[in-house]
């Protein structure tokens, strides 16, 4: 977060329209900008439902209320074509982002709002120049084509021209994917209505998952283009070395959880000896041999008495196994703590 943003009138609007603390406001806005940058580069998180966004945010309350607090506050704008997208997501987002969407000529969800707006201002001046308009004159109401992937829901209106489809920096994005003939897919999908944003949704989920899916199910996704159809869907199936990959990562993930076990399991070890140590080495060093025989020939348990003086016998009073099975003994009965 940026210098002086928890003074900014926003912020202070935000954390008492949620009943929030400063460092909680920090938090909720933190989290929406790495969510977004993380599932959605573009910025365009209305791509989420209100409650996937809540979910995404840890936020607990009513997800419809959260929505509208960082609408109400600026944080998140309203759009036709994205839903929500995050307010100046293009002037705020990580510089390794800027390039990469620089690279592949793509442009964020807010540059492209901002210049639907302003060459839809042009045209309406244009527009009024020509024809003015008749003092009580209507628009009629505006008929939407059917959704294709649900029939119950309207599409959005066609797109304007800064939604339009580019498709020469299609094709260059998908040949810099590993697609060799783009141009039927670009076609295809081109003939079936795909708009630029549409287009690049499609390629943000194809990076999501690097090699669950090869250039081929990329370029038959775009091919089989349907208006309206979450970016998620309509995929073939993993490919096998995603599948080996995920297989590999998940025994690599037991190998590192059993290391780490061991590892803690041996600093336990480790520091329960050295309490010993401290604790009764003074003791231990001021018995004689003849004396820690002695004590030996105490233990009850004669399973554990023969193996503690056959231990002794072959490596001496310096081996630290012995030392640590001693230091046991010494504890566990406390006349065997008596010195000479």
């Amino acid at each position: 977060m940026k210098a002086g943003t928890t003074e900014l009138l926003k912020f202070k609007k935000l954390a008492r329209r949620l009943n929030l603390r400063v460092w909680q406001t920090m938090g909720l806005l933190e989290c929406l900008w790495h969510v977004t940058a993380k599932n959605r580069p573009m910025g365009d998180i209305g791509y989420f439902s209100n409650d996937d966004i809540a979910l995404l945010l840890d936020w607990d309350d009513s997800a419809d209320e959260l929505i509208e607090a960082l609408v109400e506050t600026c944080w998140l704008d309203r759009d036709d074509e994205f839903r929500l997208i995050v307010h100046d997501w293009s002037e705020h987002v990580p510089n390794y982002l800027k390039g990469n969407f620089s690279k592949h000529h793509r442009i964020f969800a807010d540059e492209v709002a901002k210049q639907r707006a302003k060459e839809g201002a042009k045209q309406v001046a244009k527009e009024g120049a020509k024809q003015p308009a008749k003092e009580g004159a209507k628009n009629p109401p505006l008929k939407l084509p059917p959704n294709q992937a649900n029939p119950n829901q309207v599409n959005p209106p066609p797109p304007t021209p800064s939604m339009q489809f580019n498709k020469e920096a299609a094709a260059e994005i998908l040949v810099s994917l590993g697609v060799e003939h783009p141009i039927p897919a670009i076609e295809s999908a081109a003939n079936r209505g795909i708009t630029q944003s549409e287009f690049q949704a499609i390629v943000d989920h194809f990076q999501l998952s690097p090699k669950k899916y090869g250039p081929a199910a990329l370029q038959k996704r775009v091919s089989n283009f349907i208006r309206g159809q979450p970016p998620d869907q309509g995929w073939p199936g993993p490919s096998l070395e995603w599948k080996s990959m995920q297989a590999q990562k998940r025994e690599a993930d037991e190998l590192r959880i059993k290391a780490d076990e061991q590892k803690r399991r041996r600093a336990a070890d480790d520091d329960a000896t050295n309490k010993q140590e401290q604790k009764f080495r003074a003791r231990f060093d001021a018995l004689t041999d003849e004396e820690i025989k002695q004590r030996l020939h105490q233990v009850g348990d004669s399973f554990k008495r023969n193996a503690l003086l056959q231990d002794f016998q072959r490596r001496g009073r310096g081996s630290p196994s012995f030392r640590t099975s001693f230091y046991k003994l010494m504890e566990e009965n406390p006349l065997l703590e008596k010195s000479a």
